[in-house]
């Protein structure tokens, strides 16, 4: 892949965002990579299905800004904490309660993820509600006292 280290993987992960470049983002994922919980109905369970998710908010126009994304490198493990804005078009097909139908979507929205690391390169995706959240998850997953 070319990057080792959080900042590296932070770098390379904004610019994959910034440029729209999905075949970038899914260097940066393990084989294995893992996104929401197993409970969750749009959890993502490898490489493809993570740039999955992606291509198909790309598809329905949807465009994410990156307002920060951080390496965090710590003795416990490496992890990126990121805020992406999202912003969705005006309706997108297919959402509402008729087959077709066109709804209006919140925008824009905010974003907060902890990117994971192992041997660097993005193993978890990890959802917080907010900035403070995904960098006490950040902390206690790399060990870095806040």
């Amino acid at each position: 892949m070319g990057v080792t280290s959080a900042p590296e993987v932070a770098a390379a992960l904004r610019q994959a965002f910034e440029e729209r470049d999905l075949i970038a983002l899914g260097a940066l994922l393990t084989d294995d990579v893992r996104w929401g919980g197993d409970d969750h109905p749009m959890r993502c369970r490898g490489r493809a299905d993570v740039v999955g998710m992606f291509e198909a908010g790309a598809a329905l126009g949807a465009t994410a800004e990156v307002v920060s994304c951080t390496g965090v490198q710590g003795p416990d493990g490496a992890a990126v904490v990121c805020r992406l804005r999202i912003t969705w078009p005006d309706t997108a097909p297919g959402d509402g309660p008729a087959p077709g139908a066109r709804v209006p979507r919140q925008r824009p929205s905010s974003l907060f993820h902890v990117y994971r690391l192992r041997h660097g390169s993005i193993a978890e995706i990890l959802p917080s509600a907010t900035m403070g959240d995904a960098r006490r998850v950040a902390a206690e997953l790399t060990g870095v006292r806040t």
